[in-house]
């Protein structure tokens, strides 16, 4: 059976062997290839998506996702998605690929006459609030493991520079194997990005609230923290609904069941999982905090909590810990200086990771000063970390010590010739700066030794370099070069923005509004590319769309400072005297 992909059709169930459905002659084939086999939620009127299996031939099921309302809002938000998932790599959330987001053709008369889908990975498996209907509240060691796993994948999706916003058992699948992936990315927003949601509190069940999950209503009763509820999201929003969900599986309570203390606004519900030790109920009650700041910061923070929880209870189960530091004393007797000088060795091996450790952790936090000293002394312990000296680097360029940060560039590519990001750094230092020479002789170095990923990042930059120096056809030819090597959806975007730019300036309008397109499918929030697409249009005299592409170029944000001139271009001749 085929479904028909229009959401207005009253007869969508069609024979397999039909191409077109038999009630409104819309093509049930999806990019020419899948179809429809059921839906995967009931096809209310009121869902803006609806989420189906699909089958192309005879390969695997997959899931298309298909966005019924087009308002330019939701449009948005559902390229978000599908730009994070295809972007963020990781076993346990869906993988979407770059070529199938797909424009579904419905009746010209009707409106809307299209709507958009896009195809994704599907698991196996049934989502955690069915999985908690049929089984008893897990024991610690499992909900330990279960929150290891989702953290990991957290750590994923927050190093893509997004947050999910909506983390709860119906938005978890428990596979056969006993692992978990993450669904439903729909509420996903960007880390950089600000913004104020559009909220309505539901009055009732957790029902009422899922039936929007796919709105502009990013709150779950129970499980969104105070600060979403008002609009005002955070990555750290993220650790409080996992905390919630972690305690849901302990007990087996929803938590908007759960009674709640009146001096501290918490929910009371350790009494209800008399098992778990108090370690581990002080960690839950970290991550669900009232206050974001009393939260961990990052997914690092937190995932550093865990593994020490994890090995808490390895030794202290071990019935041979209690005797172990007496039996290293021993040892070192028997074994004498030789032994010594072994474990010299390999404990400043240790302390050195541990200060590189503590530096990332603190330049992340941007405790720069005190990264900076745990950097030096990890490398007077161990000077053969080329990364912490590109770290350090990095930190002395952020601080303006030029000497420094050029100094630890360059002993980083000397003691690993191997490892290019050192001399990718160095290049945006010196163009930073300004000394394009330089930075043009460290890009091209990078391009002809590096592995793809650097090679994307130099082109990229370069090829910019290039353009503002008027040599667009030579920015053409780095671009091209690289662009099979971008693996990553937002670095093609970055490539393919550039080549787009090149042909605007050399006037081939229908190359450069075609890339450009294409960069925008890929990043939608890149101003640059919709700056560059306003100003083809301007120039093939397509007003109406000029209009609406300056419109999201002045909405989004952007560190480009030719971005900011061409902001300032069209507000000058919006508001220009008399």
């Amino acid at each position: 059976m085929s479904y028909c992909p229009n959401p207005n059709c009253d007869q969508r169930q069609n024979p397999d062997h039909l191409e077109c459905c038999q009630g409104c002659g819309v093509s049930l084939l999806i990019g020419e290839k899948y179809r429809l086999l059921k839906p995967l939620n009931d096809l209310h009127p009121l869902r803006r998506t609806d989420i189906y299996e699909a089958q192309a031939g005879d390969d695997d099921i997959k899931i298309i996702k298909i966005l019924k309302d087009v308002q330019p809002k939701l449009v948005t938000m559902f390229e978000r998605e599908y730009v994070a998932l295809r972007s963020i790599r990781h076993p346990c959330v869906p993988r979407a690929e770059w070529w199938e987001y797909y424009t579904i053709k419905l009746n010209p008369i009707q409106s809307p006459s299209e709507i958009y889908g896009f195809v994704m990975e599907r698991f196996e498996g049934q989502n955690l609030k069915e999985w908690l209907k049929t089984h008893d509240p897990v024991p610690p060691h499992q909900a330990l493991n279960w929150l290891k796993q989702l953290a990991e994948i957290l750590h994923a999706v927050h190093n893509e520079r997004f947050f999910h916003r909506d983390i709860k058992p119906s938005n978890i699948i428990v596979r056969p194997d006993g692992t978990l992936a993450l669904i439903d990315f729909g509420a996903i927003r960007p880390i950089s990005e600000t913004y104020i949601a559009k909220l309505a509190t539901p009055e009732n069940t957790d029902d009422i609230t899922e039936r929007f999950d796919d709105i502009t209503l990013i709150q779950s009763m129970g499980y969104s923290p105070l600060e979403q509820v008002n609009g005002k999201a955070l990555p750290q929003s993220d650790f409080y609904a996992l905390g919630r969900t972690i305690i849901e599986i302990l007990t087996g309570i929803q938590p908007y069941k759960l009674p709640i203390d009146k001096q501290t606004g918490q929910p009371i519900w350790q009494d209800q999982a008399p098992r778990l030790h108090r370690r581990f109920a002080n960690l839950l009650d970290k991550m669900t905090s009232i206050q974001p700041g009393d939260r961990h910061q990052s997914t690092q923070y937190l995932l550093q909590d865990i593994g020490k929880l994890e090995l808490w209870e390895k030794t202290s189960r071990s019935p041979y810990f209690k005797c172990s530091v007496g039996f290293l004393a021993v040892l070192l007797a028997v074994l004498g200086s030789f032994a010594i000088r072994e474990i010299k060795g390999e404990y400043d091996q240790f302390m050195a990771e541990r200060h590189f450790i503590k530096g990332r952790d603190e330049q992340l936090n941007n405790q720069l000063d005190a990264a900076k000293q745990n950097y030096q002394q990890s490398l007077r312990l161990n000077p053969n970390n080329e990364e912490a000296y590109n770290n350090l680097g990095l930190v002395c360029e952020v601080q303006g010590n030029l000497p420094c940060a050029i100094e630890n560039f360059q002993k980083a590519a000397q003691t690993n010739p191997n490892y290019w990001i050192s001399t990718f750094n160095l290049a945006a230092m010196y163009e930073d700066q300004g000394n394009n020479n330089l930075a043009e002789r460290y890009y091209k170095l990078v391009i002809d030794n590096a592995t793809d990923i650097q090679v994307v990042g130099s082109a990229s930059n370069l090829s910019r370099l290039k353009i503002l120096q008027g040599n667009y056809e030579e920015a053409k030819v780095l671009v091209i070069g690289a662009l099979d090597k971008a693996a990553e959806d937002l670095s093609r975007a970055r490539l393919l923005k550039n080549l787009g730019w090149a042909e605007f300036k050399l006037g081939d309008y229908r190359q450069a509004e075609g890339r450009l397109q294409q960069a925008i499918r890929s990043d939608p929030e890149m101003a640059a590319a919709h700056c560059l697409i306003a100003q083809v249009y301007q120039e093939q005299g397509n007003d109406t769309l000029a209009q609406q592409s300056w419109k999201a170029c002045l909405r989004l944000d952007s560190f480009l400072p030719e971005v900011e001139e061409w902001k300032d271009g069209v507000l000058d001749k919006i508001f220009q005297k008399p």
